[in-house]
């Protein structure tokens, strides 16, 4: 992994926090999700975000780990976001912020780790 690769890992681990932070906060309930606006867009921009992100990988990163994490789909779902935000299921949106966000943040928190092993600590 690169140096900017590395960079927008911990980017995408930072927003997999907030995420995980916001659902701490504010309950694991789909129904509260849907009734809090504030909740509901923390969520959906942070995972916007995560996709704007994964648009910015090396070639080689994203095709090097695709096996393990479907960028296309981060990719797509941020496009979706971007161009027809009023028209995103909510469900969706949902499922993957509860679903998706932390299998994301251990795969962050892996390549975090194995490349600050490589580096020998620094970064």
């Amino acid at each position: 992994m690169n140096t900017h690769d590395y960079w927008c890992i911990h980017q995408i681990d930072i927003y997999c926090e907030e995420i995980m932070a916001s659902i701490r906060r504010f309950g694991n309930s789909y129904d509260v999700f849907l009734e809090d606006r504030d909740y509901y867009k923390s969520v959906s921009k942070s995972i916007e975000e995560i996709g704007e992100l994964a648009k910015s990988f090396s070639s080689d990163y994203r095709k090097k780990t695709e096996g393990e994490i479907p960028w296309k789909n981060i990719i797509g779902m941020r496009d979706v976001f971007a161009h027809s935000y009023g028209n995103m299921d909510e469900y969706q949106i949902w499922k993957t912020a509860t679903e998706n966000i932390p299998v994301l943040f251990d795969f962050c928190e892996k390549e975090i780790r194995k490349y600050r092993s490589q580096e020998g600590g620094t970064v």
